[in-house]
């Protein structure tokens, strides 16, 4: 048996893994955080206009470059996916990005298996390595993170 909050489901013939991790996803998307009564310090990150390319449409979205310090700052963990890693913060290291579960669902559709798989923003390759929960927005209307130190 499977517990998230109230969530009680037992696995059976009509109620498969997938179906079950399906809606683990959807619940913890609306999971809050504490992020709101104890912002990062302003030291942890700087606002950033991102253009992000999803096919052949671009949009601008707002976002932060953030330091090590900035998601435990937060107080926030990712819905999906991870935070980044120590080595993702020095500059000769991949790109990757942590995105708002409201981008998430406005242009992915909330598909999980966009974890790993890269996204192009402003004319650069990155790797999107988690997600965060749609209660998340700080700086106030960001939806993507990448680390700062670069």
């Amino acid at each position: 048996m499977a517990e998230l909050g109230r969530l009680v489901m037992k696995p059976n013939r009509t109620c498969s893994i997938a179906a079950m991790a399906l809606c683990f996803m959807l619940a913890a998307c609306n999971r809050p955080t504490e992020s709101a009564s104890n912002p990062p310090s302003a030291d942890s990150f700087h606002v950033e206009l991102f253009e992000v390319r999803v096919g052949e449409a671009i949009e601008n979205v707002n976002g932060a470059a953030v330091t090590s310090a900035f998601f435990r700052e937060a107080n926030v963990l990712p819905l999906l996916g991870r935070e980044f890693l120590d080595k993702e913060y020095q500059t000769a290291s991949a790109r990757v990005v942590v995105m708002a579960a409201s981008l998430w669902q406005r242009q992915f559709g909330g598909d999980p298996a966009l974890i790993g798989k890269s996204l192009h923003i402003n004319e650069q390759q990155y790797t999107v390595v988690g997600i965060l929960p749609k209660s998340f927005q700080f700086p106030t209307g960001a939806e993507l993170w990448i680390p700062q130190d670069r």
